[in-house]
């Protein structure tokens, strides 16, 4: 993540998604990846 000024100031790092009654790991769900993608889209129009 860069802020206005194009300086690095944060990372997002998604590792593994998990079922939270078994633990096991699973695909993200399509809102969990709706709202990394946002995250992305925002950084990228400063």
């Amino acid at each position: 993540m860069k802020n206005h000024e194009g300086e690095i100031i944060g990372v997002l790092q998604l590792i593994n998604a998990q079922d939270p009654a078994t633990g096991a790991v699973v695909s993200f769900s399509s809102a969990d990846q709706s709202l990394a993608e946002s995250l992305l889209y925002k950084r990228r129009l400063r």
